[in-house]
């Protein structure tokens, strides 16, 4: 079970990774309001 409960930990750190990493792309993608 603690197994599972770290993996299911690292995945949600990797969606908030990859969340923060796409938010950060947008932000430089887009003018500067």
């Amino acid at each position: 079970l603690q197994r599972f409960v770290s993996s299911y930990n690292n995945n949600i750190d990797e969606t908030m990774r990859k969340r923060q990493v796409r938010g950060y792309w947008l932000k430089v993608m887009k003018p500067t309001e």
